[in-house]
């Protein structure tokens, strides 16, 4: 069991397969016909998504960081320099905003396709 989680982990992961071969101690033919198994398939896309949503997180809590340093920017002596972080928040915030709207217009379809299920 260990082995098969070291297994997923490094595949999932994007290491190479001479990488994921040393990690796990599985041979290449027994990872090949394991990719090619539905269960294990599923197993390894939802280590995948894990490991999305860590990314994610951490990207978020970097983000606060990030809006405060171009908010400081924003106060430079240098108009050339200020540019930049002001250029930068308005096109990130223009992105935000039209993906919050995506998220909220997406959710409501799907509300209203569940209810007209039931």
């Amino acid at each position: 069991r260990k082995n098969r989680t070291l297994l997923v982990t490094a595949l999932a992961a994007g290491k190479p397969m001479r990488e994921v071969i040393a990690l796990s101690g599985f041979s290449e033919s027994t990872i090949r016909r394991r990719l090619n198994d539905p269960k294990f398939q599923e197993e390894l896309a939802a280590a995948r998504r894990q490991i999305i949503a860590q990314s994610v997180d951490q990207l978020s809590g970097a983000a606060t960081d990030a809006v405060t340093t171009l908010r400081s920017l924003l106060q430079a002596p240098s108009e050339q320099v200020r540019l930049g972080p002001a250029r930068s928040i308005l096109e990130l915030g223009a992105k935000m905003r039209e993906a919050d709207d995506l998220t909220q217009r997406i959710e409501e379809l799907e509300r209203r396709m569940n209810g007209a299920k039931t």
